[in-house]
Protein backbone atom coordinates (compact mmCIF):
# COMPACT_ATOMS: atom_id res chain seq x y z
CA UNK A 1 0.00 0.00 0.00
CA UNK A 2 1.20 3.43 -0.57
CA UNK A 3 1.35 6.15 2.07
CA UNK A 4 1.82 8.87 -0.56
CA UNK A 5 3.87 11.77 -0.60
CA UNK A 6 5.71 12.95 2.62
CA UNK A 7 5.32 16.75 1.52
CA UNK A 8 2.20 17.85 3.91
CA UNK A 9 -0.05 20.85 3.00
CA UNK A 10 0.31 21.34 -0.36
CA UNK A 11 -3.63 20.60 -1.34
CA UNK A 12 -5.51 23.49 -1.89
CA UNK A 13 -7.74 24.66 0.59
CA UNK A 14 -11.42 24.07 -0.05
CA UNK A 15 -13.59 26.02 -2.33
CA UNK A 16 -16.60 27.99 -0.60
CA UNK A 17 -18.59 25.18 -2.40
CA UNK A 18 -16.65 22.69 -0.50
CA UNK A 19 -16.80 24.35 2.80
CA UNK A 20 -14.87 21.84 5.73
CA UNK A 21 -16.83 20.72 8.30
CA UNK A 22 -15.45 18.98 11.59
CA UNK A 23 -11.62 17.85 12.69
CA UNK A 24 -11.84 15.77 9.37
CA UNK A 25 -11.96 17.36 5.70
CA UNK A 26 -13.35 14.54 3.97
CA UNK A 27 -14.25 17.09 1.06
CA UNK A 28 -10.68 17.30 0.37
CA UNK A 29 -10.29 13.41 -0.59
CA UNK A 30 -13.14 13.41 -3.66
CA UNK A 31 -15.54 10.85 -4.13
CA UNK A 32 -13.11 7.98 -4.67
CA UNK A 33 -10.64 8.49 -2.03
CA UNK A 34 -13.16 8.99 0.66
CA UNK A 35 -14.24 5.35 -0.92
CA UNK A 36 -11.34 4.26 0.18
CA UNK A 37 -10.54 5.54 3.18
CA UNK A 38 -13.85 4.06 4.63
CA UNK A 39 -12.54 0.66 3.16
CA UNK A 40 -9.44 1.01 4.96
CA UNK A 41 -11.34 2.00 8.12
CA UNK A 42 -13.86 -1.08 7.90
CA UNK A 43 -10.89 -3.42 7.20
CA UNK A 44 -8.53 -2.36 10.12
CA UNK A 45 -11.80 -2.80 12.38
CA UNK A 46 -12.89 -6.31 11.27
CA UNK A 47 -12.14 -8.95 9.26
CA UNK A 48 -13.73 -11.15 6.04
CA UNK A 49 -14.09 -7.98 4.45
CA UNK A 50 -14.46 -7.37 0.48
CA UNK A 51 -13.50 -4.50 -1.09
CA UNK A 52 -14.78 -4.07 -4.64
CA UNK A 53 -12.94 -1.81 -6.94
CA UNK A 54 -13.56 2.15 -6.87
CA UNK A 55 -14.64 3.96 -10.04
CA UNK A 56 -16.56 1.48 -11.42
CA UNK A 57 -20.37 -0.59 -11.41
CA UNK A 58 -20.53 -1.92 -8.07
CA UNK A 59 -24.04 -3.28 -7.83
CA UNK A 60 -24.88 -0.86 -4.92
CA UNK A 61 -22.30 -2.29 -2.70
CA UNK A 62 -18.96 -0.83 -1.94
CA UNK A 63 -17.51 -3.05 0.47
CA UNK A 64 -19.38 -6.38 2.16
CA UNK A 65 -18.79 -8.19 4.72
CA UNK A 66 -18.81 -11.65 5.89
CA UNK A 67 -20.83 -12.26 8.94
CA UNK A 68 -22.14 -15.74 10.86
CA UNK A 69 -26.00 -13.67 10.31
CA UNK A 70 -25.21 -13.05 6.51
CA UNK A 71 -23.61 -10.10 4.80
CA UNK A 72 -23.58 -6.60 5.52
CA UNK A 73 -23.48 -4.61 2.63
CA UNK A 74 -22.04 -1.04 2.94
CA UNK A 75 -22.71 1.51 0.38
CA UNK A 76 -20.54 4.23 0.60
CA UNK A 77 -21.82 8.19 -0.37
CA UNK A 78 -19.57 11.62 -0.66
CA UNK A 79 -20.72 15.19 -1.03
CA UNK A 80 -18.64 18.05 -1.91
CA UNK A 81 -21.29 20.11 -0.45
CA UNK A 82 -23.18 20.29 3.11
CA UNK A 83 -26.59 19.13 3.09
CA UNK A 84 -29.33 21.23 4.57
CA UNK A 85 -31.58 17.77 5.14
CA UNK A 86 -29.96 15.21 6.01
CA UNK A 87 -33.23 13.45 6.26
CA UNK A 88 -34.37 13.99 3.27
CA UNK A 89 -31.23 13.37 1.66
CA UNK A 90 -31.33 9.80 3.32
CA UNK A 91 -34.42 8.89 1.99
CA UNK A 92 -33.80 10.02 -1.45
CA UNK A 93 -29.92 7.83 -1.17
CA UNK A 94 -32.11 5.03 -0.20
CA UNK A 95 -34.57 4.99 -3.12
CA UNK A 96 -32.45 5.17 -5.38
CA UNK A 97 -30.56 1.62 -4.23
CA UNK A 98 -34.17 0.68 -3.47
CA UNK A 99 -33.58 -2.22 -6.60
CA UNK A 100 -30.33 -3.06 -5.79
CA UNK A 101 -30.41 -3.37 -1.97
CA UNK A 102 -33.71 -6.01 -2.69
CA UNK A 103 -31.56 -8.18 -5.04
CA UNK A 104 -28.94 -8.32 -2.10
CA UNK A 105 -31.25 -9.10 0.26
CA UNK A 106 -32.15 -12.21 -2.51
CA UNK A 107 -28.54 -13.04 -2.03
CA UNK A 108 -28.00 -13.57 1.30
CA UNK A 109 -27.10 -9.52 2.82
CA UNK A 110 -28.73 -9.40 6.22
CA UNK A 111 -27.34 -5.97 7.68
CA UNK A 112 -27.04 -2.61 5.43
CA UNK A 113 -25.12 0.50 6.42
CA UNK A 114 -24.89 3.80 4.53
CA UNK A 115 -21.65 5.14 5.05
CA UNK A 116 -21.79 9.24 4.10
CA UNK A 117 -19.53 12.01 4.86
CA UNK A 118 -22.96 14.26 5.15
CA UNK A 119 -23.33 15.61 8.82
CA UNK A 120 -26.18 13.91 10.74
CA UNK A 121 -26.83 17.76 11.97
CA UNK A 122 -27.91 21.03 10.08
CA UNK A 123 -27.74 24.13 11.73
CA UNK A 124 -29.57 25.66 8.51
CA UNK A 125 -32.71 23.67 10.07
CA UNK A 126 -35.34 25.72 11.25
CA UNK A 127 -38.16 24.17 13.74
CA UNK A 128 -41.49 26.81 14.15
CA UNK A 129 -40.22 28.90 16.04
CA UNK A 130 -37.24 29.87 13.45
CA UNK A 131 -34.90 28.50 16.05
CA UNK A 132 -31.93 26.21 14.72
CA UNK A 133 -33.07 22.13 14.78
CA UNK A 134 -30.66 20.12 14.45
CA UNK A 135 -31.22 16.63 12.97
CA UNK A 136 -29.41 14.58 15.59
CA UNK A 137 -32.29 16.42 18.04
CA UNK A 138 -34.67 14.55 15.25
CA UNK A 139 -33.80 10.78 16.17
CA UNK A 140 -37.30 9.50 16.40
CA UNK A 141 -37.77 10.79 12.34
CA UNK A 142 -34.69 9.57 11.17
CA UNK A 143 -35.30 6.33 12.81
CA UNK A 144 -38.67 5.82 11.29
CA UNK A 145 -37.02 6.21 8.23
CA UNK A 146 -34.39 3.70 8.62
CA UNK A 147 -37.28 1.42 9.95
CA UNK A 148 -39.33 1.95 7.49
CA UNK A 149 -36.61 1.05 4.65
CA UNK A 150 -35.69 -1.54 6.73
CA UNK A 151 -38.96 -3.28 7.17
CA UNK A 152 -39.45 -3.44 3.69
CA UNK A 153 -36.11 -5.21 2.29
CA UNK A 154 -36.50 -7.30 4.54
CA UNK A 155 -33.82 -6.26 6.30
CA UNK A 156 -32.43 -7.55 9.77
CA UNK A 157 -30.65 -4.39 10.63
CA UNK A 158 -30.42 -1.31 8.38
CA UNK A 159 -28.11 1.80 9.76
CA UNK A 160 -26.79 5.10 8.51
CA UNK A 161 -22.82 5.86 9.35
CA UNK A 162 -23.21 9.78 9.39
CA UNK A 163 -20.39 11.84 9.48
CA UNK A 164 -20.08 12.13 13.14
CA UNK A 165 -20.30 8.49 13.46
CA UNK A 166 -17.33 8.37 10.82
CA UNK A 167 -15.50 11.03 12.90
CA UNK A 168 -15.57 8.64 15.65
CA UNK A 169 -13.90 5.64 13.88
CA UNK A 170 -11.30 8.28 12.16
CA UNK A 171 -9.88 9.47 15.10
CA UNK A 172 -9.42 5.63 16.39
CA UNK A 173 -7.78 4.73 12.77
CA UNK A 174 -3.98 4.16 13.19
CA UNK A 175 -1.50 6.33 11.93
CA UNK A 176 -0.86 4.90 8.09
CA UNK A 177 -4.24 5.49 7.69
CA UNK A 178 -3.90 9.04 9.00
CA UNK A 179 -0.77 9.24 6.70
CA UNK A 180 -2.33 7.90 3.72
CA UNK A 181 -5.25 10.18 4.03
CA UNK A 182 -3.41 13.53 5.30
CA UNK A 183 -5.16 16.02 2.72
CA UNK A 184 -8.06 15.45 5.02
CA UNK A 185 -6.48 16.54 8.30
CA UNK A 186 -7.48 20.02 9.26
CA UNK A 187 -4.08 20.94 10.62
CA UNK A 188 -1.52 19.12 8.57
CA UNK A 189 1.19 21.22 8.67
CA UNK A 190 1.83 20.74 12.51
CA UNK A 191 0.77 16.53 12.00
CA UNK A 192 3.31 16.26 10.23
CA UNK A 193 6.16 15.30 12.36
CA UNK A 194 3.65 13.04 14.49
CA UNK A 195 2.31 10.92 11.63
CA UNK A 196 6.00 10.47 10.49
CA UNK A 197 7.14 9.38 14.00
CA UNK A 198 3.50 7.85 14.36
CA UNK A 199 4.28 5.90 11.12
CA UNK A 200 8.06 4.80 11.91
CA UNK A 201 6.75 3.46 15.42
CA UNK A 202 4.68 1.58 13.79
CA UNK A 203 6.82 -0.24 11.28
CA UNK A 204 9.37 -0.22 14.05
CA UNK A 205 6.69 -2.53 16.06
CA UNK A 206 6.24 -4.67 12.86
CA UNK A 207 9.41 -5.48 12.28
CA UNK A 208 9.91 -6.53 15.97
CA UNK A 209 7.05 -8.41 16.11
CA UNK A 210 7.95 -10.52 12.54
CA UNK A 211 11.61 -10.82 14.60
CA UNK A 212 9.95 -12.68 17.53
CA UNK A 213 7.91 -14.95 15.26
CA UNK A 214 11.22 -16.38 13.68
Amino acid sequence: MSYGSSRIGLVAPPTSAQTPQGPYWYENLGEHDFQRLCAAIIVHKFDKVRCYPVGQKDGGRDIKRKTAGGDLVYQVKWSKNAVKDPVGWLTKAVEGERAKIKRHVANGATRYILVTSVAGTSAMAKDDTGRGAGTIDKVDKVDEVIEAFRVEFGLQEMECWWREDLDAHVVNAPANILWRFQKMLAARRPCASFLRQARQNSLSTGSLSSSAKR
